[in-house]
C-alpha cells in the first residue's frame, strides 16, 4: 500500500470539533462564574423583608391571587407564591433565592438570542448563519454584561425577571404563530407583574419588525410597496388580540 493510500484511509482529525469544544468550555466557565456571582454578591435587602415575612407567616399562599399581601399597592401573587414555597423549603438562607435569580438571568438571556434570530429569520424555518451569529452574540452580551447582572442581584427583582422571561417567551411564542401559547404565557407574566402589560405592545412591534425581515428578504421594497407593506404588517400583527382578554382579566383580577 502506498504512503499515500494509508493516509488517506486514515480517520481525519476532528479539527471543526476542537472549536466547539473550546466555545462549550468558554460557556460553561461563563456560566459557572456568574452563577458564583450571584451566590456571593447580596444579601436580603429592601423589599426582600417583605417577601421573606411573607414565606415565613402567610398560612396560606395562593390568598395572594385573592388578596394583596404587597403592602398595599403591588399586586404580584406569582413571585410571592414562589417565595413562599423557597423560604418554607430552606427558611434562613439566601441560596435558593440566589439560584433563583440567577437561573432567571439565564433564561431571559437565552431568550434575548432566540427573540433576535426569530424577528432576523424572518417567516424562514432555516435561521440563516448570520442570523444565528447575531442571537449568539445578543444573549452573550445580555448575559455578561455587568448592568444586566446587577439588575437580577436584587432578589426581589424576581417579580421583574418573571414578567420578563414569561412576556419575552409569548412574544417568542406570537413570532412563531403560536397565539394560544403566547396567551398562557402573558397570563403569568401578569400575574407576576403589572409591567408585563406592555407586552402587548413589544408583541406588535416585534411582529412588524419580523415581518419588514421576510418583505426586505424577498425583494427590495420599494416607494409603491409602502401601502401593501403596511397591510401586511397589519395582517401579521393581529395576532396580538389574544393577550387583550388576558390584559382585560387581569385588570379584573386586581379590583
Amino acid at each position: 500500500m502506498r504512503p499515500e493510500d494509508r493516509d488517506r484511509d486514515q480517520p481525519a482529525t476532528p479539527v471543526r470539533r476542537r472549536p466547539l469544544l473550546a466555545g462549550s468550555l468558554a460557556a460553561a466557565a461563563a456560566v459557572v462564574l456568574v452563577g458564583l456571582s450571584f451566590i456571593g454578591a447580596t444579601t436580603f435587602i429592601g423589599d426582600d423583608h417583605l417577601f421573606a415575612a411573607f414565606a415565613r407567616y402567610a398560612p396560606n399562599p395562593l390568598r395572594a391571587f385573592v388578596r394583596d399581601q404587597h403592602g398595599g399597592e403591588f399586586y404580584r401573587p406569582i413571585p410571592m407564591l414562589l417565595w413562599w414555597i423557597l423560604g418554607r423549603a430552606a427558611p434562613g438562607t439566601k441560596v435558593p433565592f440566589a439560584v433563583l435569580s440567577f437561573a432567571l438571568h439565564l433564561v431571559v438571556s437565552l431568550q434575548v438570542g432566540v427573540l433576535v434570530n426569530a424577528i432576523r429569520s424572518g417567516a424562514s424555518d432555516t435561521p440563516s448563519p448570520a442570523s444565528m451569529r447575531t442571537a449568539v452574540i445578543a444573549g452573550t452580551l445580555f448575559f455578561l454584561a455587568p448592568v444586566t447582572q446587577e439588575a437580577a442581584f436584587w432578589y426581589a427583582a424576581s417579580t421583574d425577571l418573571l414578567a420578563t422571561a414569561f412576556g419575552v417567551g409569548a412574544v417568542i411564542a406570537l413570532l412563531h404563530q403560536r397565539p394560544w401559547r403566547a396567551a398562557c404565557l402573558f397570563a403569568v407574566a401578569c400575574w407576576s407583574k403589572e409591567s408585563a402589560l406592555a407586552i402587548p405592545a413589544l408583541s406588535a412591534v416585534a411582529l412588524c419588525a419580523q415581518a419588514q425581515v421576510h418583505a426586505q428578504s424577498q425583494s427590495q421594497v420599494q416607494p409603491g410597496q409602502v401601502r401593501s407593506l403596511l397591510t401586511r404588517i397589519g395582517q401579521i400583527a393581529r395576532p396580538t388580540v389574544f393577550l387583550l382578554p388576558v390584559a382585560a382579566a387581569y385588570f379584573l383580577a386586581r379590583t
